[in-house]
């Protein structure tokens, strides 16, 4: 069986095990208070705590997303925790939402501490729902404290050789260990990496004919930890603490330079799958977008 963690008073049979290797036994903890939230009744909100210690934890990244046409959850609105692991998100429509959160922040000694994503499933609005664990990130089979960085490079151009510039938004996907972007969540990036990068030409690593750049992202080196919101409790699937795959794949969006107007085609691609840790092949991290205007 694979190990759960739940939060709240009922334990639930339903959670889902991410990753090929499951493990043994739970954990719990006292029950929580769920209803509605804060000011603002279309509200999600929560706090977010450190699996071991239970503690809060100040500055964990949060997203609230939704799932596009393209079967891939999109950030509808971001937000940082406090100092006492709060967030709120207000105004919301009424419909279900998902809650993706982790975190790489200073311990109190000072060493950075690298949390693995947890997802928070079918949360409607007007919704506290309680405590989020975030698990440390067990891919290389002990928490190593750092994300990992993911480096490529980016290039454009028309298709004739003639290099294009173009504006790239760059996303990290992660859920299942499928190299499909179905049923795949928007994971927080941290601090450092490079999410909208813009091609030029002439670079000395660049083709011939290409716009190039380089980027990186920072992420979790584990795979997620997820659960299905219930008002009664949530159980969350425990990443493994033996050495594991850890799945990722990167997407493209090239836009006109300086505009939110799709460009090259297709305007979207992929990378995948990105394997940072494990014994997978790893695809090349680079993308090149073409038939851009």
């Amino acid at each position: 069986m694979g190990k759960h963690y739940s939060v709240g008073s009922k334990r639930l049979s339903v959670f889902v095990c991410l990753l090929f290797a499951a493990v043994c036994g739970c954990g719990t903890i006292s029950p929580q208070p769920h209803g509605l939230p804060g000011p603002g009744l279309l509200a999600i909100s929560g706090v977010v705590i450190d699996y071991s210690t239970k503690q809060p934890i100040g500055g964990a990244l949060v997203f609230l997303e939704q799932v596009d046409a393209g079967g891939v959850d999109r950030p509808v609105a971001k937000t940082t925790t406090g100092a006492d692991g709060t967030f709120q998100f207000n105004g919301l429509q009424a419909a279900s939402y998902e809650i993706v959160a982790n975190a790489s922040v200073p311990s109190s000694g000072g060493a950075i501490s690298t949390y693995a994503t947890t997802m928070t499933l079918n949360v409607p609005v007007a919704t506290n729902v309680g405590q989020i664990p975030l698990f440390p990130e067990y891919g290389a089979g002990f928490p190593t404290g750092v994300p990992v960085t993911i480096m490529g490079v980016v290039s454009s151009g028309s298709g004739s050789s003639t290099a294009v510039p173009v504006d790239v938004t760059l996303s990290a996907l992660q859920g299942t260990l499928s190299t499909s972007t179905q049923g795949k969540f928007t994971i927080p990036v941290f601090t450092g990496s490079t999410e909208r990068v813009t091609t030029a030409g002439g670079t000395a690593f660049c083709t011939n004919g290409m716009a190039c750049v380089t980027y990186q992202l920072l992420v979790p080196g584990s795979m997620p930890s997820m659960g299905t919101y219930s008002p009664t409790g949530t159980n969350y699937s425990i990443p493994s603490q033996d050495p594991v795959e850890v799945l990722y794949v990167f997407e493209g969006k090239a836009f006109a330079p300086g505009s939110s107007t799709p460009d090259c085609a297709p305007p979207t691609q992929l990378a995948a799958p990105i394997v940072p840790l494990g014994t997978l092949v790893s695809a090349n991290p680079s993308i090149a977008f073409t038939s851009c205007q």
